[in-house]
C-alpha cells in the first residue's frame, strides 16, 4: 500500500518530515517499506515562455521555437502543432532525464540545432496518450522548475500491514494512527455538492436478497457528466501510489478510494435497465463477462449486482463489461457498500481476480463510512466531471452494524506493561484513535468501538492499542520481581520436543500434514469406537472429515518420495487426532499421537555395512531405545488382534503395552495397503505412539546407580516350547525365579525345522547373573537355574535341550 506525504497531510497538521513519520508508524505496528522521492526528474524540467515560432527549413512539420527559460532564449525544435507564441511551456534542458531514463542531449534536427525539448503530458508520465505538447498557465513564473510550479512533488510512503487492520489500506486510516501518535486531531475533507431539485428515487431503487452478503447497498446518480482526463494534481496522486489515470470518473473512484477506503464503483446508467439494482447470489454455472472481456463461470454463492434483467458487476470483485463507464457515457449510477469479506475472498480466489476493492472487502472496510465516501466522490465528479447531483442517495442499510463496547481495566494494562502507565494518557489515546469513551475512573474505562476498528473485540485488543500508541521502545526493561525460582517441571512440550529430537537423531524427518483427509482413507484406520467428524466448509473433496489416524498423511509422504527416487525414507509426525463425543466439553475427543514410517535401506551403501532393508526388528530396537531412554517401565509386546488393525500385517506387527495399558503398535503395512496407496516399495514399516499416556508414565525421579563392585557371571540355557509361548513369558519366570540375581537376559538364538517337531521352536537365553554384595558362586548360580528350569516345566511344559 502507497500513500503520499502531501495527502496524509490534508488529514493532520503535522511538521514531521516523511522519515521521521515513516519511523513512528512503524514503531506503532505498521512496517513502512520504504520513503521515496516522486517526480523528482521535474527539478530540470523548467517553465518556459514562447517568444517566436517559425518553420524549420526544408520541412514542413517541423516548427522552430525560441524560448525563454528565465535567463536565455533557447532554439527548439518541435513537432507540436497546438502552441502559440506567448505561450508557457514546460521546456526539457540539455541533461534533464525524462521517465524511462531518457536523456535531453543537444541534437540537430533537419540542419537546425536543438537546444531541449517540449514535452506532452505523455512525455512527463502523466498520460499513456497525448495530442501536443503541454500548455500550462500563463501566470506560473517563467524559469522556475515544474515540480514547484504546479506543486508536483511529493514523497511517496510504502508500507504493509497485517490482514486485521483493513482500516490502515487508507489515507485516513494511516492519519488516525499518526494523530494518536502526535496527540493532534484529524481533519476530515470539507465539500458542498449542489444538488439538482430532482429526486434519485425517480432514477432507482435497490432490492437486497441476500443481506447477510450485503448488510448495506447506497447509490448516487450523476447526470450530464463529461468524460475528460482528471486534473494534472489529481492523475499525480494516483501515479504516485501506483495507478494509471483513465479518465476523470474512474480516477476518482479510485481516488475516494485510496483516500478513504471504501471501494466504489461507477455504472453507465443508460445500460441499466428496469431503474432497479437488485442484489442476489448467481445462479449455478451462470456466465458473467467482466471489465477485463473475460467471460466466468460462476457458482450459486457468488454475489452478483443485478439491474431488472441481468448481471452488471461481481459484488466487491469487478465491475462488468456490459456496463462500463464509455467515452459518451452522459449519466452515471455510482455505487458504495459492504459486501460480506469471506464471500468476496471466496469469489476473488476462485475466479483468480485480484482488485483493489476485493484486496478490501476481504479485509473488511467501515460500514459507517459507505455514504460519506458516495458524497464525496459524487463532489469530484460535480467539480472534474461538469455532473449535476440528483438530490438524495439510495441507502439500503438491512442489517444495521450496532457498535461493540470494551472495557479496559487500569490493573491489567500495567500487568501487560510491565509497569504502571498514565491511565490520563490511555484515555486520550482512545479519543485520538475514534473511539468514544463511554466511562471512566481511575481504575477502568470503557469504550465504544469505531465502526472502522474491525480487529478490536476484547480488552487484550485495547491494550494492544494503548502499548503500540504509547510505543514499545518507551517502555523500560526491567526484570520482574522474584522471590523464589519456581521448581522446574517437565512439561509435555518439553517431551515432546525431545521426542522429536530423539527420532531426528536416527534419522528421521519431520512431517506436517493437514489434519484432514477424505472419508475413504480416515475409514481404513478406524478403531471401532471412532464416529467421524466431518467439515462444514473443507478444503478440497478429498479433505472432507478429521483424521483418525496420522498415518495416511505420511503414507502420502512416502509416495510423493518414492515417485521422486528418494527410497531410503524415514519421517515422523506428531499431531492430533479426532473422534465425536458425547462426553467431550466440545463434543469432538482430540488426542494427541507420534507416529513414523520406514522404508528402503537400513543405511546408505558403503563398504564396511551390510547393504540391507529396513526390517522389524530395526523398530522395534529405535522404541525399546525410546523407551529406556525416557524411563518408560514394565514394557511388553503382543501380537495385535487382526479385526482391530486391517492396515497391519499383523503377523509381523506388535502392541506395545507398558504396565498393562496400550500405549502404541508397530509393525509392517499390509501390502493391500501399499497397493491402496500406490506406493512402490515392497518393505514398508510404521509405528504410532500414544504420546500423552507415554509422557504420564515417565519415571519422574532419576537415581544414581553405584558401579558394580563384583563380577557378573553368565549361563546359557536352549528350551524347547510350544510356538505360541511368547519369549515374554518365559522372561518374566526367569527372573521372578531369580532372587533379584538376574541383571539382564538376552535371546541369542531361534530355530524352527528340521529335528524340531511342528508346532514348537527351539529358543535360546544368556542369562546375566551378579550380585551387588559379593561374588557368586557356582553352586548358588546352579540352585538357582534348577528352579528356573523347574517352573517352566511345570508352567509352561518346557523341555531342556
Amino acid at each position: 500500500m502507497k500513500i503520499t506525504y502531501n495527502w496524509l497531510r490534508e488529514f493532520i497538521d503535522t511538521d514531521l518530515s516523511p522519515e521521521e513519520i515513516a519511523e513512528k508508524i512503524t514503531l506503532s505496528g505498521i512496517e513502512v517499506d520504504s520513503v521515496t522521492k516522486h517526480n523528482e526528474f521535474l527539478k530540470d524540467i523548467v517553465v518556459a515562455e514562447i517568444t517566436e515560432i517559425s518553420q524549420v527549413p526544408n520541412s514542413d512539420k517541423l516548427s522552430l521555437c525560441k524560448v525563454f527559460d528565465g535567463s536565455d532564449v533557447l532554439d527548439i525544435v518541435c513537432g507540436a502543432k497546438n502552441m502559440q507564441q506567448g505561450d508557457k511551456v514546460a521546456l526539457a534542458k540539455i541533461g534533464a532525464i525524462l521517465p524511462g531514463d531518457f536523456k535531453i542531449k543537444k541534437s540537430k534536427i533537419r540542419g537546425t540545432i536543438s537546444y531541449g525539448m517540449l514535452c506532452s503530458e505523455k512525455e512527463l508520465g502523466f498520460a499513456d496518450d497525448s495530442s501536443g505538447i503541454m500548455i500550462l498557465d500563463k501566470n506560473l513564473q517563467t524559469g522556475e522548475n515544474l515540480g514547484n510550479a504546479l506543486n508536483l512533488f511529493d514523497t511517496v510512503i510504502e508500507y504493509e500491514i497485517t490482514p486485521n487492520r483493513g482500516d490502515c489500506l487508507s489515507v485516513i486510516g494511516i492519519a488516525r494512527d499518526l494523530a494518536a501518535i502526535t496527540g493532534q486531531k484529524i481533519k476530515m475533507p470539507q465539500f458542498k455538492i449542489n444538488e439538482i431539485d430532482e429526486n434519485i428515487n425517480k432514477y432507482i431503487t435497490v432490492e437486497i436478497v441476500n443481506p447477510e452478503l450485503c448488510p448495506r447497498y447506497s447509490t448516487k446518480i450523476i447526470k450530464d457528466i463529461t468524460i475528460k482526463d482528471s486534473p494534472l494534481w489529481f492523475k499525480n496522486r494516483l501515479i504516485a501510489v501506483g495507478l494509471r489515470p483513465i479518465n476523470n470518473i474512474v480516477d476518482i473512484t479510485n481516488y475516494v478510494m485510496y483516500e478513504l477506503g471504501q471501494p466504489l464503483h461507477a455504472f453507465d446508467y443508460s445500460f441499466l435497465e428496469g431503474k432497479k439494482i437488485i442484489v442476489k447470489t448467481a445462479e449455478e454455472n451462470q456466465e458473467f463477462q467482466t471489465l477485463d472481456s473475460k467471460t466466468h463461470k460462476l457458482n450459486k454463492y457468488n454475489l452478483l449486482i443485478c439491474d431488472n434483467k441481468k448481471p452488471v458487476a461481481l459484488a466487491g470483485v469487478m465491475g462488468g463489461e456490459n456496463s462500463e463507464v464509455r467515452e459518451d457515457t452522459k449519466d452515471v449510477l455510482l455505487e458504495s457498500a459492504f459486501f460480506d469479506p469471506a464471500s468476496v475472498r471466496k469469489t476473488s480466489k476462485e475466479l483468480g481476480i485480484l482488485s483493489d476493492a476485493a484486496y478490501r472487502f476481504e479485509r473488511t472496510i467501515d460500514i459507517s463510512n459507505v455514504t460519506f465516501a458516495a458524497e464525496r466522490a459524487a463532489y469530484f465528479m460535480q467539480e472534474f466531471a461538469d455532473g449535476k447531483v440528483v438530490k438524495g442517495i439510495v441507502d439500503n442499510y438491512p442489517l444495521k452494524k450496532e457498535p461493540k463496547t470494551v472495557s479496559l481495566r487500569k490493573s491489567r494494562l500495567d500487568l501487560i506493561a510491565g509497569r504502571e502507565l498514565d491511565f490520563k494518557k490511555s484515555e486520550n489515546i482512545f479519543i485520538n484513535l475514534g473511539f468514544k469513551v463511554l466511562k471512566r475512573d481511575d481504575s477502568k474505562i470503557t469504550v465504544e468501538v469505531p465502526t472502522y476498528r474491525n480487529d478490536i473485540f476484547e480488552e487484550i485488543d485495547l491494550i494492544e492499542e494503548v502499548l503500540r500508541i504509547y510505543g514499545y521502545n518507551n517502555i523500560e526493561e526491567e526484570l520482574p520481581p522474584s522471590k523464589k525460582y519456581p521448581e522446574y517441571r517437565y512439561s509435555f512440550h518439553n517431551f515432546l520436543n525431545d521426542t522429536k529430537n530423539f527420532f531426528k537423531h536416527f534419522g528421521f524427518s519431520e512431517a506436517i500434514n493437514y489434519s484432514f483427509i477424505s472419508k475413504r482413507y480416515n475409514n481404513l484406520f478406524k478403531s471401532s469406537e471412532f464416529k467421524e467428524v466431518e467439515l462444514l466448509n473443507p478444503l478440497t473433496e478429498d479433505l472432507e472429515v478429521l483424521r483418525f489416524s496420522i498415518l495416511p498423511g505420511i503414507l502420502k509422504n512416502v509416495k510423493e518420495n518414492i515417485n521422486q527416487k528418494n527410497e531410503n525414507i524415514r519421517l515422523f509426525e506428531s499431531g492430533k487426532i479426532f473422534s465425536k463425543s458425547e462426553t467431550a466439553e466440545t463434543g469432538v475427543y482430540e488426542e494427541v499421537k507420534f507416529a513414523g514410517v520406514l522404508t528402503g535401506k537400513i543405511s546408505e551403501p558403503n563398504w564396511c555395512d551390510v547393504f540391507r532393508d529396513v526390517d522389524f526388528y530395526d523398530v522395534k530396537g529405535m522404541l525399546e531405545s525410546f523407551f529406556s531412554d525416557f524411563r518408560i517401565k514394565n514394557i511388553d509386546y503382543s501380537y495385535p488382534v487382526a479385526s482391530e488393525f486391517p492396515f497391519l500385517n499383523c503377523n509381523k506387527a506388535a502392541l506395545i503395552t507398558a504396565d498393562g495399558d496400550v500405549i502404541g503398535f508397530m509393525g509392517e503395512v499390509n501390502p493391500n495397503i501399499i497397493e491402496l496407496f500406490q506406493i512402490e516399495t515392497e518393505n514398508l514399516l510404521c509405528f504410532s505412539l500414544n504420546i500423552e499416556k507415554i509422557f504420564d508414565k515417565i519415571s519422574k525421579n532419576i537415581y544414581f546407580k553405584e558401579l558394580p563392585k563384583f563380577p557378573s557371571v553368565d549361563r546359557d540355557i536352549a528350551l524347547l516350547a510350544d510356538d505360541k509361548i511368547s519369549s515374554s513369558e518365559i522372561i518374566d519366570i526367569i527372573y521372578s525365579e531369580g532372587k533379584g540375581l538376574i541383571e539382564n537376559i538376552f535371546i541369542f538364538d531361534l530355530y524352527k525345522g528340521k529335528n524340531i517337531s511342528e508346532g514348537k521352536k527351539s529358543i535360546a537365553f544368556k542369562i546375566i547373573f551378579r550380585d551387588s554384595k559379593g561374588t557368586l558362586k557356582a553352586e548358588k548360580i546352579n540352585k538357582i537355574l534348577d528352579k528356573i528350569i523347574n517352573k517352566l516345566k511345570e508352567t509352561l511344559k518346557i523341555q531342556i535341550r
